[in-house]
This record gives C-alpha cells, structure tokens and sequence, in this order.
C-alpha cells in the first residue's frame, strides 16, 4: 500500500511520509524528487510530517531543502521527522546531522510565518544516552518499542522520556511487526499498546499514537486488521 492507503485503511487522518533507505527498502520505493507531487495526493489530510531523514538515517543536502521547500509552502504540512536520526553510540557521533544543522533547519521553518514543528525517531535503547543539546532543539519525539517482549516495560519508559525530556511533546510509535523476528506484533502486545496509547493520551502524557503501516500493511500480518478494527472502535473517543 501507498502511505495514502494505508491512511484510509486504517482511518486515520494524518500521515507522516518517510523516505526509504538507499539499500534494500530502495528496490520497493522510495521517495523521487520533485517531491511537490506527493503533495498532490495528500491534500484530503489534515496533518502531514515531512521526513527529513529517512529511514537507516538516510539523507542527502538537496533532499532536505527541497523537502523543506515543500514544507514551508504546503498549507497542511505541520512540520518534519527525522527518522533514525540518533546513532546510539554511547561515544562519538551522536546523530545523523550536528546541533548546527538542525539550528539550521529550525530557522528554515521559522520563516515560513506559521508554527512548524520537528519530531525525532527515539528508541527506548537511547533513554540512557546523553543527548540533551538534540533533545533540546526538537519540539517532540515519537517513542518507540524495538521489541515486543519489551512492550510490558512502555510504563516506566515513558517515565523516564519525561524525565529525560520533559519539555518534549511525545507521540507514541507503535510497530505492527516485530521486524527483529519478521512477524506480526503478537495481538496481546499490540492491545496492550494501543491500550497504554490511548489511556496516555487520556491522561494528556502523550500528544498521539502513530501506527508504521507503509509496508506491512496489505502483507498478512495479524496485526494490521487487529489494529484497523480497534481504531475503528476507539477513533472517535474525546481525550
């Protein structure tokens, strides 16, 4: 599915859009410029998030400015996201780009006159990395649980995000597959984090939920029909 199809399948209104990496991910399909044709498609969305940095920490300069071009001047475009963008080397590089280039890019946005925001892929394995002078250039991070064993543990991680971080908005990144198996999330796994996702949102401890559905979705994964039938149910709750 097309990230826009996946979006409907699911019945979900907003889409962040995510360059595939230079490897493997590449012989599916990627993003190819001029990137404003995609935007075409995704005018019946309310929120897009532009990915900067795609996925693997892919990017190259022109990507970036002509992705920030199409930001700045798309009316439902809210911002970016800059997918695997922290090494997780406890030493040396910290991240794909340095603090000067993500300034950079927070001038850019700023002079489109209307509040643009960056988010940031953030694992749970980074929450004990000293990252502050990134963290403290990013509007929000989407939290993510590598493993699904480990999704019994989304508690006190997100404790401790806010501990780590408590100015950042968080939206909680929730995987369909559990690509360190190449399976479906198990259903109890993903009902859990659904679950934890919208008691949060509840409780205003997250801002959102955010489902990865570009290619896994119309693939035979339990997950993906188990996901779209709770939406289903739960789209319309006031929190």
């Amino acid at each position: 599915m097309s990230p826009v199809e996946g979006a409907l399948y699911l019945g979900i209104p907003n889409i962040y859009m995510n360059q595939a990496n230079a490897g493997l991910e590449a012989q599916i399909g990627r993003f190819e410029p001029p990137f404003a044709q995609y935007a075409t498609a995704l005018r019946p969305f309310k929120r897009i998030l532009w990915g900067l940095i795609g996925s693997g920490g892919f990017t190259t300069t022109e990507e970036r400015n002509e992705g920030l071009e199409l930001i700045i001047k798309t009316p439902n475009f809210v911002g970016t996201h800059l997918d695997d963008f922290f090494t997780s080397k406890p030493i040396g590089k910290k991240a794909i780009l340095t603090v000067d280039d993500l300034h950079r890019i927070r001038d850019t946005l700023k002079s489109a006159g209307r509040p643009l925001e960056i988010y940031s892929t953030y694992y749970t394995s980074l929450l004990d990395l000293p990252l502050t002078e990134y963290l403290e250039l990013l509007d929000g991070v989407t939290f993510w649980t590598w493993k699904s064993e480990d999704i019994v543990n989304l508690e006190p991680n997100l404790a401790k995000l806010k501990k780590v971080a408590p100015n950042l908005k968080v939206i909680l990144g929730c995987y369909l597959v559990d690509f360190t198996k190449k399976v479906s999330v198990p259903i109890p796994a993903m009902r859990q984090q659904c679950e934890f996702g919208l008691e949060a949102l509840k409780r205003k401890r997250i801002e959102g939920m955010m489902f990865l559905s570009n290619g896994v979705m119309d693939v035979g994964f339990e997950a993906a029909e188990w996901t779209r039938k709770w939406i289903q149910q739960v789209g319309e709750t006031p929190v």
